[in-house]
Protein backbone atom coordinates (compact mmCIF):
# COMPACT_ATOMS: atom_id res chain seq x y z
CA UNK A 1 0.00 0.00 0.00
CA UNK A 2 1.32 3.47 -0.83
CA UNK A 3 0.31 6.83 0.55
CA UNK A 4 1.08 10.44 -0.26
CA UNK A 5 0.23 13.50 1.80
CA UNK A 6 0.31 17.13 0.69
CA UNK A 7 1.63 19.80 3.02
CA UNK A 8 -0.75 20.73 5.83
CA UNK A 9 -1.62 24.32 6.61
CA UNK A 10 -2.92 25.88 9.81
CA UNK A 11 -5.25 28.84 10.06
CA UNK A 12 -4.03 31.60 12.37
CA UNK A 13 -7.14 33.10 13.95
CA UNK A 14 -4.97 35.80 15.53
CA UNK A 15 -1.37 36.15 16.77
CA UNK A 16 -2.00 33.81 19.71
CA UNK A 17 -4.48 31.19 18.47
CA UNK A 18 -4.28 28.84 15.48
CA UNK A 19 -6.33 25.88 14.25
CA UNK A 20 -5.21 23.09 11.93
CA UNK A 21 -6.25 19.62 10.94
CA UNK A 22 -5.48 16.46 9.03
CA UNK A 23 -8.02 14.40 7.07
CA UNK A 24 -6.92 11.12 5.51
CA UNK A 25 -8.56 8.26 3.62
CA UNK A 26 -7.19 4.82 4.40
CA UNK A 27 -7.75 1.29 3.19
CA UNK A 28 -7.15 -2.10 4.78
CA UNK A 29 -7.16 -5.48 3.07
CA UNK A 30 -7.04 -8.99 4.48
CA UNK A 31 -6.04 -12.14 2.68
CA UNK A 32 -6.78 -15.27 4.69
CA UNK A 33 -5.27 -18.57 3.62
CA UNK A 34 -6.97 -20.79 6.23
CA UNK A 35 -10.20 -18.83 6.58
CA UNK A 36 -13.27 -20.48 8.09
CA UNK A 37 -16.25 -21.18 5.83
CA UNK A 38 -18.06 -17.97 4.89
CA UNK A 39 -15.13 -15.62 5.60
CA UNK A 40 -13.85 -13.93 2.46
CA UNK A 41 -10.84 -11.81 1.63
CA UNK A 42 -12.05 -8.24 1.95
CA UNK A 43 -10.96 -4.63 1.69
CA UNK A 44 -12.53 -1.88 3.79
CA UNK A 45 -11.86 1.80 4.24
CA UNK A 46 -11.77 4.26 7.10
CA UNK A 47 -11.36 8.02 7.40
CA UNK A 48 -9.46 9.48 10.36
CA UNK A 49 -9.67 13.20 11.14
CA UNK A 50 -7.34 15.04 13.48
CA UNK A 51 -8.08 18.56 14.79
CA UNK A 52 -5.21 20.61 16.25
CA UNK A 53 -5.45 23.83 18.25
CA UNK A 54 -2.62 25.96 19.57
CA UNK A 55 -2.78 28.87 22.04
CA UNK A 56 0.37 30.94 22.57
CA UNK A 57 -0.24 33.39 25.45
CA UNK A 58 3.35 34.70 25.16
CA UNK A 59 6.57 33.94 23.27
CA UNK A 60 7.79 31.29 25.75
CA UNK A 61 4.61 29.26 26.36
CA UNK A 62 2.21 27.26 24.22
CA UNK A 63 -0.85 25.17 24.99
CA UNK A 64 -1.44 22.55 22.30
CA UNK A 65 -4.45 20.24 21.96
CA UNK A 66 -4.95 17.46 19.42
CA UNK A 67 -8.24 15.58 18.99
CA UNK A 68 -8.56 12.55 16.73
CA UNK A 69 -11.71 10.92 15.35
CA UNK A 70 -12.25 8.05 12.94
CA UNK A 71 -15.19 7.18 10.69
CA UNK A 72 -15.94 3.47 10.13
CA UNK A 73 -14.24 0.45 11.70
CA UNK A 74 -12.13 -0.77 8.78
CA UNK A 75 -11.84 -4.55 8.91
CA UNK A 76 -13.23 -4.98 12.47
CA UNK A 77 -16.65 -6.11 11.21
CA UNK A 78 -15.34 -8.84 8.88
CA UNK A 79 -12.16 -10.12 10.59
CA UNK A 80 -12.40 -13.54 12.15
Amino acid sequence: MAAAAPAAMAYDVNDKFSVGGVLAATGQCQSLGDAPEGVDNECKGAMPFQLEMSLRPDERNEFFMKLAFAVDNGLNEVSP
